[in-house]
């Protein structure tokens, strides 16, 4: 058991000191850039979204 807490917590202390990927950074951005927004322009947003897809 106590291999197993080993493997773990090595595995998590990496994955902690990985940088947050551009792609994330953005869209992280994006959202908080509609947030800021007036309900009105979410709105639209949200609408524009669906219609992309």
């Amino acid at each position: 058991m106590e291999d197993i807490d080993a493997h773990l917590k090595r595995a998590f202390s990496e994955i902690e000191n990985e940088a947050v990927p551009d792609k994330l950074l953005n869209l992280l951005e994006e959202l908080r850039q509609q947030d800021r927004a007036p309900a009105s322009e979410r709105v639209n947003a949200s609408a524009n979204a669906e219609d992309d897809e």
